[in-house]
C-alpha cells in the first residue's frame, strides 16, 4: 500500500514538472537583505527575469514547454519582453533504487533544463 502511494505521488510530480515552465525570478524583483546588514549594503534591483523549463523528451513536448515559457513571459510583461540570454544546465545525478520481484534495481538519473533570461520592455 505504501509503495503504491509513493509511486502515485512520484508519477504525479513528474507529470506536473513535464508540462510547464517555472518562473525562477520575476523582472524587477528586489533581492532581500538581512535586517542585520550594514548601512552601505544595498538591495540588488534589476529588471532581468529568469524562466526555466525541462529540456527533455519528445520534440513536441519540449516545444510545448518552451511555448508555456513564452506565454508566461508574455503575461508577466504585458506582452512586451526581450530574451537576453539562454543557457542550459544539468542537475546533479541522483540514484533511484526500486524493488522488483527478483531484488533491487538502481539507476542514475539527471535532468536537463533550459534557462531563459528576459526583461520587460
Amino acid at each position: 500500500m505504501m509503495k503504491k502511494a509513493f509511486l502515485s505521488i512520484t508519477c504525479a510530480s513528474i507529470l506536473v514538472g513535464c508540462t510547464s515552465a517555472d518562473v525562477l525570478r520575476h523582472p524587477g524583483d528586489v533581492a532581500k537583505t538581512s535586517k542585520y546588514a550594514p548601512q552601505n549594503e544595498k538591495k540588488a534591483d534589476n529588471n532581468i527575469g529568469v524562466m526555466r523549463y525541462l529540456n527533455e523528451g519528445a520534440s513536441f513536448v519540449r516545444e510545448a514547454r518552451r511555448e508555456d515559457a513564452y506565454k508566461k513571459m508574455f503575461n508577466i510583461c504585458d506582452g512586451k519582453y526581450e530574451i537576453l540570454a539562454e543557457t542550459s544546465s544539468e542537475t546533479s545525478p541522483m540514484i533511484l533504487t526500486t524493488e522488483t520481484n527478483i531484488g533491487f534495481m538502481s539507476q542514475t538519473v539527471s535532468s536537463s533544463y533550459r534557462y531563459i533570461h528576459f526583461k520587460c520592455v
